[in-house]
């Protein structure tokens, strides 16, 4: 069986405030009795709350736009918080698939509002450039240990992280440049209704 490693794994970057990483000895899963290498699954378990973390960043962006009266972008926002928390329940279920049980993390709180709608973008730009790094990480510590399970899990997440950057570098761009004419963020907001 897979022992657990006791390395301490802490590490926050933000923009979005990631959630601490779980250790596999942290309580609750059974990483002793799992299908997973302990390595993948901690970084599995890191995976759900990256998630969950990224989903409530959107949903603040959500909160954020909606009071300034862009409903269109708070909308938006709130469909990528959705999709993001989906993605934690399908990290969540393929731990449960592979014999371990997920185990969620405290979560940092995202920030309420920003300096501008120009900044909120670019806070999530960097979200998705954080989560881009640690799916990569995740992806070749699979591969490491000959785990091909996990890592034919993760080419969908690997492949819709490509779109998530390149979504939000388009739309930090128009933003940008919506943002030096007054009114003109509203094209954006329609766009985006």
């Amino acid at each position: 069986p897979y022992r657990t490693q006791t390395k301490d794994h802490s590490r926050r970057s933000f923009n979005m405030s990631l959630p601490p990483k779980v250790s596999a000895s942290s309580g609750g899963s059974s990483v002793e009795s799992t299908l997973i290498p302990a390595p993948v699954c901690a970084l599995l378990q890191e995976q759900v709350n990256h998630e969950l973390a990224a989903s409530q960043l959107y949903m603040a962006a959500s909160f954020y736009f909606d009071g300034l009266n862009f409903k269109g972008i708070a909308k938006f926002m709130r469909t990528e918080s959705d999709e993001e928390r989906t993605h934690s329940l399908a990290f969540s279920d393929y731990l449960i698939k592979r014999s371990a049980t997920p185990v969620l993390s405290t979560l940092e709180a995202p920030p309420a509002s920003w300096e501008s709608p120009v900044a909120a973008f670019e806070a999530l730009l960097n979200a998705e450039k954080a989560n881009t790094q640690h799916l990569n990480e995740l992806a070749e510590a699979s591969l490491q240990a000959k785990d091909h399970a996990t890592y034919s899990f993760l080419k969908t997440f690997l492949d819709e992280q490509v779109d998530s950057e390149d979504k939000l570098v388009s739309l930090c761009t128009k933003v940008k440049a919506y943002s030096k004419f007054p009114g003109l963020l509203y094209h954006l907001d329609k766009e985006l209704d």
